[in-house]
């Protein structure tokens, strides 16, 4: 295997990584944008020209961003499935590097009736069966 950077390697790595991030695998394109990087770092280091230079790294920080935005993602996606009863402010892990900053509010549910089920169960996105019609 060549150690060499080739620009259609580093095309093929940035379409991986956004077709992962278009499917939701954020974990799987975070790999491929923080490859895609290494490689652009890497070629940087052989160019000459400074119009070139200038135009590659444009091209490493809009990718910079793209990766940022994806760690982003990843941080609110988390914060979903971090325990609810841990209390506080669940805000997004990432540091928002291109200037996001998500915060997410904590559902306040109503107290349950006495026709809902246990505490342990409850859940407010759902609504409870319908009451039976009276007799007329």
């Amino acid at each position: 295997m060549s150690s060499q950077v080739t620009v259609s390697g580093i095309c093929d790595n940035t379409k991986m990584a956004r077709e992962n991030a278009l499917l939701g695998s954020y974990d799987g394109a975070a790999v491929y944008y923080q490859a895609v990087l290494q490689q652009i770092q890497k070629h940087l280091q052989g160019i000459r020209e400074a119009d070139r230079r200038e135009k590659w790294i444009k091209v490493r920080q809009q990718i910079q961003i793209e990766y940022e935005l994806i760690k982003d993602l990843t941080g609110i996606l988390s914060s979903f499935k971090s325990d609810p009863s841990s209390g506080g402010d669940r805000s997004a892990a990432g540091g928002g590097g291109a200037g996001h900053a998500h915060r997410i509010r904590p559902h306040v549910a109503a107290p349950p009736s006495h026709q809902d089920p246990p505490p342990d169960t409850y859940d407010p996105d759902i609504w409870p069966a319908p009451e039976k019609p009276s007799p007329r």
